[in-house]
């Protein structure tokens, strides 16, 4: 079967189908509204039933618009399928004979009285964003095979499971994009696990490969999955231990999963001698407890030649390094920001010296090596369930709960569990979600790998960490100096626009706004909050006696309600400093306005601490509205009262920066993995107490968190900074509050 033919546009034009002309009068709501009637009521019940369930598919806005278009893809996505099943299936031969009478409908329709343009994809990208990539590949068409086959398998998944797409296809989609054309025979090697250069792909082809296995399982009649690639295996593997991990290791228990103290000390010497010895058995056990797999994915690992932009699970010999990717651990993860530290997910062990030596080595003997087997190929790997070193005891040394018996030796050291999960690659013991913000540092991660290595008697890794390598984890982590530079452009944008006595209306709300914005952005901070359309502190804070606060900035469907967060000197300061701005603003609006307003009765609430949202800002009718993130960590509102130049900010801050900036300045300062957790509202089973709010508990993390959250306010901020009220309170107080 072929395609049905799209009208297509010339290059810069939208795409109008005769005689319902897309004007420039027309608005996506309009074009929309014109779309309302292709649902074909007098089309055959399976066509109508076809429409309804691709429209249920692929999200699509309501009326279903650019229903030909859909189609088309849907056409394409489904072809695609059946011609790489062995045989084809007669259900997605029948939605393909369907798709086929729905296009003929349509067709005789959509020219008397239906356009589609690619004006109606405006604004839709983020409520309906698969539907909309539905449509432009049917507008479009078929230009990448393997993007195509990507959504035919989408689509046919969600049709028989009856569920919706998730929104994760287009990144999907968007992943499969090389810089040349891909063949049908490279999409046929991708599909049977062969290697295939492309560049920038491997997460593309990653995705597509597990969709096709569950293709094969819904459809493929007996036709057998392909085997799974040494990076898959590693993959798989990394993310069963992020999911399956019982709440007693996380909490840092001894279990019967793990070696006990005697055998973990005994197995590590035996390391130490196999490895002395050049033996397989000493490497592997050296790399089984440094990634966290098992040793038949280790003993199989492929000989590679890593770069700074792969992360395909590999060994390259000649720099003694491991790579592990971790993008399995964070599929939405953000893109890198102009002004961020570098980072990707992507471990990269380096291996002691000795063992870089032995490995160099054997490969020079054995130059037609694939895998590490392959280098010691007078030695079998063993078995998982075998012995490390002979014993007798009932619990026995096995190789897989060497696994991660050396995180758990580290943890009861007292090194960081994010910091452990990195080097041992037992990424159970850390929330998930706290890789969205976390950028360990290669210098971080080489201290605690040369840890390792010491207390294994193995020396040290070869070669001098690079200052400038890129970290480990999210790639939006502001630098310090960035983060100064915006506190000192908001500090400066609120002291231009401070009133003096003789100030009108119009600029007491500029400073207002301005003041706002930079304690709204140091708060921000200092509290983690997430991005949010309005930020809902209560106004009622005492920030003499208080010091911790309640938060409920996310609701799930495991919402747990407000969870406290340390307020510190600083913080409380910055509070303070605020309610007394805001009683001094109430009496000046009155005088200035001659009358109460929304703006005066609010301010006046705030500086009396009464039950009301503590940031506001206020609009030129005297009314007030919430504080969004990206008031603050956009460098666009502060154009209006700061010269930035002819260049601007050299930087981009992401809408949730508080996070992506205490996470890693608290690790910094010293701060306990799982304080941080509970500063930033992380939680899972194991590590948190039964109630967030039990005093003794509570108390304890205050103590511990409040001293690193003041060290962070200090090095990134410069003093508190008074609002309207100057002289109310002490400057000795507000400098204190700053040491």
């Amino acid at each position: 079967m072929s395609l049905p033919d799209v009208p297509s546009n010339a290059p810069g034009e939208e795409l109008t189908i005769s005689p319902h002309a897309v004007t420039a009068s027309d608005t996506p709501d309009n074009i929309i509204a014109s779309h309302a009637g292709l649902l074909v009521r007098d089309a055959d019940g399976d066509v109508q039933n076809f429409l309804e369930s691709l429209s249920v598919s692929i999200s699509a806005p309501h009326g279903t618009p650019c229903a030909y278009e859909a189609c088309v893809a849907f056409i394409g996505g489904a072809e695609a399928v059946q011609r790489h099943l062995q045989t084809p299936h007669p259900k997605v031969h029948q939605w393909l004979t369907t798709a086929h009478e729905l296009i003929a409908e349509l067709k005789l329709k959509r020219g008397s009285a239906f356009a589609s343009a690619r004006l109606s994809l405006r604004g839709m990208r983020t409520e309906h964003p698969v539907w909309v990539s539905f449509v432009k590949r049917g507008l479009d068409g078929p230009k990448n095979c393997a993007a195509t086959l990507l959504l035919g398998c989408a689509v046919l998944l969600s049709m028989e499971d009856d569920e919706p797409i998730g929104p994760g296809l287009p990144k999907q989609l968007s992943n499969l994009k090389p810089e040349r054309a891909i063949s049908e025979a490279q999409v046929s090697s991708m599909l049977s696990g062969e290697a295939v250069d492309i560049v920038g792909m491997d997460e593309g082809i990653s995705a597509l490969r597990r969709q096709w296995a569950k293709v094969l399982k819904k459809f493929g009649s007996g036709q057998p999955p392909s085997p799974s690639t040494p990076n898959e295996r590693a993959r798989a593997q990394v993310f069963s231990a992020a999911l399956n991990c019982g709440a007693s290791r996380v909490a840092g228990a001894a279990s019967h999963r793990l070696l006990s103290d005697d055998s973990f000390r005994r197995a590590c010497e035996c390391t130490r001698v196999e490895v002395l010895k050049d033996s397989f058995r000493g490497v592997l056990a050296l790399l089984v407890m440094r990634t966290g797999l098992s040793v038949d994915v280790v003993a199989s690992m492929p000989l590679i030649s890593a770069t700074g932009t792969s992360a395909d699970f590999g060994l390259d010999v000649f720099q003694a390094m491991v790579v592990l990717d971790l993008r399995v651990l964070v599929p939405e993860a953000s893109q890198p920001l102009p002004g961020s530290l570098p980072a990707r997910y992507c471990l990269e062990i380096q291996l002691p010296s000795i063992v870089k030596e032995q490995l160099q080595s054997r490969l020079a003997r054995y130059p037609a090596a694939k895998s590490l087997e392959d280098l010691y190929p007078e030695t079998l790997a063993p078995d998982a369930k075998s012995n490390v070193f002979p014993s007798q005891h009932e619990i026995a040394p096995t190789w897989s709960r060497l696994r991660y018996s050396l995180g758990f030796a580290l943890r009861q050291q007292g090194i960081n569990k994010l910091l452990v999960a990195l080097v041992c690659g037992d990424f159970g013991i850390v929330p998930r979600s706290k890789l969205h913000y976390a950028r360990v540092s290669a210098c971080e991660f080489r201290a605690v790998e040369q840890i390792v290595y010491k207390q294994l008697g193995l020396g040290e890794s070869p070669g001098i960490v690079d200052l400038n390598a890129p970290g480990i984890g999210c790639a939006v982590v502001p630098t310090s100096e960035n983060v100064r530079q915006h506190d000192e452009l908001l500090v400066q944008a609120a002291q231009v626009g401070r009133p003096g006595k003789a100030g009108d209306l119009p600029l007491l709300r500029t400073f207002h706004n301005a003041y706002t914005a930079l304690v709204a952005w140091r708060l921000s901070i200092l509290l983690a909050l997430r991005e949010t359309q309005t930020i809902e502190l209560d106004a009622g804070i005492d920030p003499i006696s208080d010091t911790w606060i309640p938060i409920h900035d996310k609701t799930t469907h495991r919402d747990r309600g407000f969870q406290p967060v340390v307020l510190g000197a600083y913080a409380a300061m910055t509070v303070l400093l605020y309610q007394q701005h805001c009683r001094s603003t109430a009496e000046r609006v009155a005088r200035l306005a001659g009358r109460s307003t929304e703006f005066s009765l609010w301010c006046e609430a705030v500086g009396h601490r009464h039950n009301v949202r503590l940031l506001s800002f206020v609009t030129g009718t005297d009314e007030i509205k919430g504080v969004p993130s990206r008031a603050f960590v956009s460098p666009a509102g502060l154009t209006a009262a700061v010269s930035l130049g002819d260049e601007g900010v050299p930087y981009v801050l992401a809408p949730d920066v508080g996070r992506k900036i205490m996470e890693n300045e608290l690790r910094i300062q010293g701060a306990r993995s799982s304080d941080i957790d509970a500063h930033l509202r992380h939680f899972m089973q194991g590590q948190e107490p039964s109630s967030a709010f039990d005093t003794s508990v509570l108390s304890e993390w205050v103590r511990r968190i409040a001293p690193a959250q003041q060290r962070v306010a200090m090095s990134l901020f410069g003093p508190p900074e008074i609002g309207l009220s100057k002289g109310f309170i002490r400057r000795e107080a507000i400098e204190g509050a700053y040491k």
